[in-house]
C-alpha cells in the first residue's frame, strides 16, 4: 500500500504538470490571437476613415498609417485582389492576393481576419483586412507567437517545479504511509483473530483494541457495538422499509426500479406523475410506462452495458432530466436491472434560456454605444478629427454615454423588480395625480411633435410604491408620444371596474404589426429598431411595465393595428375610491 501511494502520487504530479503546460500554452496562444484580432479590427476602423479622406493612396500614406498603429505591415489591395502598395516590399508588388482568406472575407462581408505562415516574411503572421468605400482593401499584419513558442517558455520552470514536488512528495507520502499502516495492520490482525472464533458464540469475540487515532477509535467502537446489536436491528428492518417507502413517495423526483426484463419492480408517486402513469402502472414494464423510444433505449443500455445513462426527454410538454443507473445484487435475492431517476427541469431550462437571451441582448445593446464612444474618443485623442467637427464628435460621445446609462438603469430596474432587492415605500398612489404629473413631464416632447395628451375618467388609488406606478404610466405614455404621428393625440382614461382599476392609454400613431404583438413585452425587443434607436428607446420600457404590473398582482394587455394606433390597458387592484 505504501508503494502504491508513492507511485500514484508521482503519476498525479506528472499529469498535473502536463495539463498545466498544455492548458497555459493553449490559453496564452488563444488569448493573444483573440486580443490581436480585436485590436487589429479596431485599428482598421480608425485608419479606414483616414484612407477614405486621402486622395493619394501611396507608400507615404501606407507608412504614415503603419506608424499610427504600431509599425504594422500595411498593404493596399484593389477590388481584384492585386496588391498595389505594401510597406514591407519596395516598388509596386503586383501580387494577386484574391485567394487570401482575410481578403476574400473582406470582399464578401466588409472585414476579415486570418492567421498563417508568411512565405514573404518567414514568420507566423496574423492578418486583418477591411473594405473601404471605393472597393479597395486595407490589410494590416503583425508577427504572432506560435504554439511551440509559448510551450518553450514553460518547459524549464515546470521541470524544476516537478523535481522539487516529487522529492518533497516522496518524503511526505512515505512518512504518512508509515503512520497510517501501523494502526491499520494492528486492526487487521485483530479482525483476523475474530474470524478464527466460532461465530455461534458471539460473546467470545475479542474486541478490537482502540488506537491513538480518533477516526479509528470511532470505527472500532462502532464495529463492536454493531456486533452486539445485529439481532435488535433485524427486528426493526420492516419499519425501516416502511420509512423508505414514505421517503420515496415524498420525493419530488421520480424513482423507478426495474429488472433485467425491464419489468417495473418499484415506482414512487412522483415517478408516476412525471411519466404520466397511474397507480395501475406499478407492475407494468418500462416501455409501457414511459412510451418514449429514447427512455426505453436508455433503460436497455444501462442494463446491457452496465453503465450510467443521462438524457433529457419531453413528456406531456415537460422537460425531464433522466438518469439511469445499472443495479446489480448478488445472493439469495440476486437481481440485475436499473434505477431510473426522473427530475422535472422545465422551469430551470426556461430560466436558463431567458437568462441566456437577456445577457446576449444586454451585451449587444451595451456594445453598440460603447464601441461608438471608444471610436470617437480614440479619434479625438489621436488628433484625427478636424477642428470644425470636434463639437460634433463630443456631442456623439455624450449622446451614446447617456444612452448606455439609460440602458444600465433600466436593466438594474428590471433586476430589482425580479429579485425584490430594493424595498420601496408602499403608499396610497392616486392615479389621477400621477397621470397629471406624467403629462406635465412629457408635455415638451408632445408639443415638439404637435401631439395632444388628454386625461379623463374616474380616479382611483392603488397600494404601491409611487416610483413604480409613476414609471409604469410614464413608460406607456412616453411610447404613445414617441411613436405617434405629427398632430396626433394620446388619451389616458381611468376606470373603476369593481375592485379593479383600469388605466387605458390610446393613441392614433403608427401602430404595431400583428406579428410583433406577442413580443412587445420582451426585453430589448423593438418593432422598428432604427426608429427606436433614433428616439432613444432602450427596448426595456414595456418589459419594466410588465414586471411592475406582475409585482402588484395586476395584468397588462396591448392591442394595436398598423397605421391606426395602439391601446394599452393596465389593470391593478384598487386600494380605495377617491372622493372626487
Amino acid at each position: 500500500m505504501k508503494k502504491a501511494l508513492i507511485v500514484r502520487f508521482l503519476i498525479v504530479i506528472a499529469i498535473v504538470m502536463s495539463v498545466c503546460v498544455v492548458s497555459a500554452t493553449a490559453l496564452l496562444s488563444s488569448t493573444e490571437q483573440n486580443v490581436r484580432k480585436s485590436d487589429m479590427l479596431t485599428s482598421l476602423g480608425l485608419i479606414k476613415e483616414i484612407y477614405e479622406d486621402e486622395q493619394e493612396h501611396d507608400y507615404e500614406l501606407a507608412n504614415r498609417l503603419s506608424s499610427l498603429i504600431g509599425n504594422a505591415r500595411v498593404s493596399f489591395i484593389n477590388s481584384s485582389g492585386e496588391v498595389f502598395v505594401d510597406t514591407y516590399i519596395d516598388g509596386e508588388p503586383g501580387d494577386d492576393h484574391s485567394d487570401r482568406e482575410e481578403v476574400r472575407e473582406a470582399l464578401r462581408s466588409g472585414s476579415g481576419v486570418s492567421v498563417r505562415y508568411s512565405e514573404t516574411l518567414g514568420k507566423n503572421q496574423i492578418y486583418a483586412a477591411m473594405k473601404v468605400k471605393n472597393g479597395d482593401i486595407i490589410r494590416i499584419s503583425y508577427n504572432i507567437n506560435s504554439y511551440l513558442d509559448f510551450a518553450s517558455m514553460f518547459i524549464a520552470p515546470m521541470l524544476i517545479a516537478a523535481a522539487l514536488g516529487i522529492a518533497a512528495g516522496i518524503i511526505a507520502v512515505s512518512s504518512v504511509a508509515r503512520q497510517i499502516m501501523k494502526p491499520i495492520d494492528s486492526v487487521s490482525d485483530a479482525m483476523g483473530n475474530m474470524k478464527a472464533i466460532d461465530g455461534s458464540d458471539a460473546d467470545s469475540y475479542e474486541e478490537i483494541p482502540v488506537h491513538k487515532y480518533p477516526e479509528l477509535d470511532e470505527f472500532v467502537t462502532m464495529f463492536n457495538f454493531m456486533r452486539k446489536n445485529i439481532r435488535e436491528n433485524m427486528k426493526t428492518l420492516e419499519n425501516e422499509r416502511e420509512k423508505e417507502r414514505f421517503i420515496l413517495d415524498s420525493l419530488q423526483d421520480g424513482v423507478i426500479l426495474y429488472d433485467n426484463d425491464l419489468s417495473v419492480i418499484s415506482i414512487n408517486r412522483a415517478g408516476l406523475k412525471l411519466l404520466g402513469g397511474s397507480e395501475e402502472h406499478h407492475s407494468v414494464s418500462v416501455p409501457e410506462l414511459v412510451r418514449k423510444p429514447e427512455l426505453i433505449s436508455g433503460a436497455e443500455t444501462a442494463v446491457a452495458e452496465d453503465k450510467t445513462v443521462s438524457l433529457e426527454a419531453s413528456v406531456d410538454g415537460r422537460i425531464l432530466m433522466v438518469q439511469i443507473f445499472p443495479v446489480s445484487k448478488s445472493g439469495i435475492d440476486a437481481m440485475h436491472g436499473g434505477l431510473m431517476v426522473v427530475r422535472d427541469i422545465t422551469e430551470k431550462r426556461m430560466s436558463e434560456q431567458l437568462k441566456a437571451d437577456f445577457f446576449a441582448n444586454a451585451g449587444h445593446e451595451l456594445k453598440t454605444p460603447l464601441t461608438a464612444i471608444s471610436g470617437f474618443a480614440e479619434l479625438l485623442e489621436n488628433g484625427l478629427v478636424p477642428k470644425d467637427k470636434k463639437d460634433y464628435y463630443i456631442g456623439k460621445i455624450l449622446t451614446e454615454s447617456k444612452r448606455m446609462s439609460t440602458i444600465i438603469s433600466d436593466i438594474l430596474e428590471i433586476s430589482s423588480l425580479e429579485n425584490k432587492t430594493v424595498i420601496e415605500e408602499v403608499t396610497e398612489c392616486r392615479l389621477s395625480e400621477i397621470c397629471t404629473a406624467v403629462k406635465e413631464c412629457l408635455e415638451p416632447a408632445a408639443q415638439a411633435k404637435n401631439v395632444t395628451i388628454n386625461i379623463s375618467g374616474e380616479g382611483f388609488s392603488v397600494r404601491a410604491a409611487y416610483k413604480h406606478i409613476y414609471e409604469l404610466v410614464e413608460n406607456i405614455v412616453s411610447n404613445a408620444v414617441k411613436y405617434n404621428k405629427e398632430g396626433g393625440k394620446v388619451d389616458i382614461t381611468l376606470r373603476n371596474v369593481g375592485e379593479i382599476g383600469c388605466i387605458y392609454v390610446q393613441d392614433n400613431g403608427i401602430g404595431i404589426p400583428k406579428d410583433s404583438l406577442g413580443r412587445v413585452f420582451e426585453r430589448f425587443y423593438r418593432v422598428d429598431k432604427g426608429r427606436s434607436t433614433k428616439e432613444g428607446s432602450t427596448g426595456l420600457g414595456l418589459s419594466i411595465v410588465k414586471h411592475i404590473v406582475n409585482c402588484y398582482g395586476g395584468t397588462v394587455t396591448l392591442d394595436s393595428e398598423l397605421g391606426k394606433g395602439t391601446l394599452v390597458c393596465v389593470r391593478l387592484p384598487i386600494a380605495r375610491l377617491e372622493d372626487e
